[in-house]
């Protein structure tokens, strides 16, 4: 029970920070003049929150309720930072140096185990198509698939395709197909996705 309130507060959190940081976002690109005194202690106050998060996200260690809340979560940071950045005021700048160093922080934490968790929640619906799945590497960066269905003849690049989109925003670096055979063949697919330490 105290979970699901948890998890809620948490939902409405993410949301709010979703939305401030639109708002922000959508403000800067609209209005032509240079962004005023007031927008720049909003964006303050939004890094200062965002900062926030963050530590209590590095101190709890708490888990996300699922892997597409958690990719947009970190995305939001990402896009509060990108716009802190190129704003002119001072203390703003200063900020989003502090926000950088949270952010590398908590994603060199979370994408790993956010990994680790893609692979686990898929690997009930491939089982029933005779294919496991699992992840190997220092920071679970590869991501192996196994199956007949991948055979030299298979359908490695349609497969692929499918899992393009998530397989880079999970950055993971690689994706391995491998099927049964007298030696295990394989193929390797390198994945043009960012560092955990990029924002």
């Amino acid at each position: 029970m105290e979970t699901s309130k948890f998890r809620k507060i948490f939902r409405y959190c993410v949301y709010i920070l979703l939305i401030a940081a639109t708002t922000v976002i959508v403000k800067h690109f609209t209005t032509p003049e240079p962004i005023d005194t007031a927008s720049n202690k909003d964006l303050t106050l939004f890094i200062e929150k965002a900062i926030s998060e963050i530590d209590q996200k590095l101190k709890s260690n708490e888990t996300r309720p699922d892997i597409a809340t958690a990719l947009s979560w970190h995305q939001s940071h990402a896009v509060l930072y990108n716009n802190a950045r190129r704003n002119s005021d001072k203390v703003v700048k200063e900020q989003s140096e502090v926000l950088k160093k949270k952010i590398l922080k908590v994603q060199a934490q979370d994408f790993p185990k956010l990994r680790k968790e893609y692979a686990d929640s898929k690997k009930e619906i491939l089982a029933g198509e005779h294919i496991t799945i699992n992840t190997s590497g220092s920071a679970e960066e590869t991501l192996r698939f196994t199956g007949a269905l991948f055979e030299p003849s298979g359908n490695k690049k349609k497969f692929m395709r499918d899992i393009d989109e998530i397989v880079k925003d999970l950055r993971f670096k690689r994706v391995v197909f491998q099927w049964p055979g007298k030696d295990t063949d394989s193929s390797d697919y390198e994945i043009n996705s960012k560092d955990d330490d990029e924002i």
